[in-house]
């Protein structure tokens, strides 16, 4: 009798060790799958935000008279002789139409940028703030040709920049993501 106390003690014992070890994989599964359903919401909600602002300034800067006279044509000699670029930073939009790759060209501390993406083709724009004009550089049928305009007055930089401050960031540690090490 006190060899099948001793097992079904035993065998009690073991069922709660078993249980717990399950339990605690099974929480650990479901911390895991909290953090990356977390993590993709603020990645999908920052990344249309961000998309939201660049289409209403590009709406604005696009919506300028640019074929005809007026105040949205401007003036030539505005056009720097060279923009010059040492960095390229590639940014891809995932939304519910497809992706969109586009490619910035920087330089620190300039004052104008430029950019492409695959769906303007032939086509390279440089967004010259010092002299309020965006210049489109284009290709066609073998002639290159320059357009510039005259950025509206009303782009609310200052505003963004002011929205921008309200944000905190922070180092995080590096961590890997799909098999890529991040930081």
């Amino acid at each position: 009798m006190k060899k099948v106390k001793t097992t079904f003690l035993f065998a009690v014992l073991m069922s709660l060790i078993f249980i717990s070890q399950c339990h605690a994989q099974l929480l650990k599964k479901l911390k895991n799958r909290v953090e990356q359903k977390v993590e993709n919401v603020v990645v999908e909600k920052t990344a249309n935000e961000a998309a939201d602002k660049t289409s209403e300034t590009m709406d604005k800067v696009f919506n300028a008279n640019s074929f005809g006279g007026g105040n949205g044509k401007a003036n030539s000699d505005l056009i720097a002789d060279a923009y010059e670029f040492s960095w390229k930073y590639s940014l891809k939009i995932t939304s519910k139409e497809g992706e969109m790759v586009f490619d910035y060209y920087l330089k620190p501390d300039a004052a104008y940028y430029g950019f492409t993406s695959v769906t303007m083709d032939n086509m390279f724009t440089v967004m010259d703030n010092d002299n309020h004009i965006t210049v489109m550089f284009m290709q066609a049928q073998g002639n290159n040709m320059v357009m510039a305009n005259q950025m509206p007055d009303d782009l609310n930089l200052d505003e963004s920049k002011d929205a921008s401050e309200t944000y905190s960031f922070q180092s995080l540690p590096e961590k890997t993501i799909n098999g890529y090490q991040c930081k």
